[in-house]
């Protein structure tokens, strides 16, 4: 089992961007790639393993959140 960010992309290239919401579900662990997903124009990001790895989850959504910018 592997999980890479290159899937988001390759799969992004596959679908409309009118009236889907594409979403990535796994491997976003760093600003970084929260800024490659944006790149790829997602629309959500499902994140488990990074905030439970904080001692203060919230503020790493804080983080994120303003780096995506919206």
């Amino acid at each position: 089992f592997s999980i890479s960010l290159k899937t988001t992309k390759r799969l992004r290239s596959m679908v409309e961007e009118k009236d889907t919401i594409f979403l990535s579900e796994s491997g976003v662990r760093t600003v970084e790639d929260v800024l490659f997903m944006k790149e790829q124009k997602v629309d959500g990001l499902l994140v488990g393993r990074a905030f439970m790895e904080r001692e203060h989850p919230g503020q790493l959504a804080k983080e994120w959140k303003d780096a995506y910018g919206e």
